[in-house]
C-alpha cells in the first residue's frame, strides 16, 4: 500500500507539472460523469473547471499507480522520486505566485469602480483582493517570501529551511484566502463556505429600523 501511494503521488504531482491541454476532457467529464453545467476556465484556481481538472487527474493517477505497482511490484527507490516530483511542483506553483505578487497582476490596484463600490455589494473575495491590493508593502512582502521558499525547494540542502518558510507564508495565506473564496460556479455541488457571497446582504436589504 505504502508503494502505492507512493506512485500515485509521484504521476499526480508529475501529471500537474507537466502543461497537458484539458479543454476538452474538463468539459466532458464535467457534464457527462458528473453531471456539472460546462465549466469555464479562468485565472483563478477556485473554479468548477479547476475542481474537475484535480477529479480528473486524480483518476489517472489512480490507474496508473495501480498498474505500475502490477507490472513493477517491487521496485525501490521511490520515495526519492516522489520528494523531488513534489518539490518540483510546489516550486511551480509558489514561484508563479510569488512573481504575481512581486509585478503587481494577482492583486492589482483597486480601480475606481472598486473604490466606489459599496462594502455590502461587494463580494467576500473581491473585498479581500481590494484589501491586499491596497496594501502593496504586504502583497510584496509576501510575495518575496513565497519565492524566496520556492527557491531554497530547488536544493535538498536547503529543502528543510525551504518548507519552514513556506510553511510561515502558507499559515497566513490560507487562513486569510480560503473562507472567502468561493464562486457561484462551484456552489452547486460543494457546500457553500461561511463567508461565501451567499451570506452577505446588501445594505438595502436591511431594515434600518432594525
Amino acid at each position: 500500500m505504502k508503494s502505492w501511494i507512493s506512485r500515485f503521488g509521484i504521476l499526480y504531482f508529475a501529471l500537474a507539472l507537466v502543461p497537458l491541454t484539458w479543454d476538452t476532457v474538463v468539459p466532458l467529464v464535467a457534464q457527462d460523469v458528473l453531471g456539472i453545467p460546462e465549466p469555464a476556465w479562468s485565472g483563478s484556481g477556485d473554479t468548477a473547471w479547476n475542481y474537475v481538472h484535480i477529479a480528473v487527474n486524480a483518476t489517472v493517477a489512480t490507474a496508473g499507480a495501480t498498474v505500475w505497482t502490477l507490472v513493477r511490484p517491487q521496485q525501490r527507490a521511490l520515495a526519492p522520486t516522489l520528494a523531488l516530483t513534489l518539490r518540483a511542483y510546489l516550486f511551480k506553483a509558489l514561484s508563479a505566485y510569488g512573481l504575481m505578487k512581486l509585478f503587481g497582476t494577482q492583486f492589482p490596484t483597486p480601480s475606481l469602480i472598486k473604490l466606489t463600490t459599496t462594502y455590502g455589494e461587494s463580494s467576500p473575495m473581491g473585498a479581500a483582493w481590494a484589501y491586499m491590493g491596497a496594501s502593496p508593502g504586504y502583497a510584496t512582502f509576501t510575495g518575496v517570501a513565497e519565492l524566496v521558499g520556492a527557491l531554497l525547494l530547488l536544493s535538498r540542502r536547503t529543502t528543510t529551511l525551504g518548507a519552514f518558510v513556506l510553511l510561515g507564508v502558507m499559515a497566513n495565506v490560507v487562513p486569510s484566502s480560503s473562507p472567502c473564496s468561493s464562486r457561484t460556479d462551484v456552489s452547486s455541488f460543494l457546500p457553500s463556505p461561511p463567508c461565501s457571497s451567499r451570506s452577505f446582504v446588501p445594505p438595502r436589504h436591511i431594515d434600518s429600523r432594525g
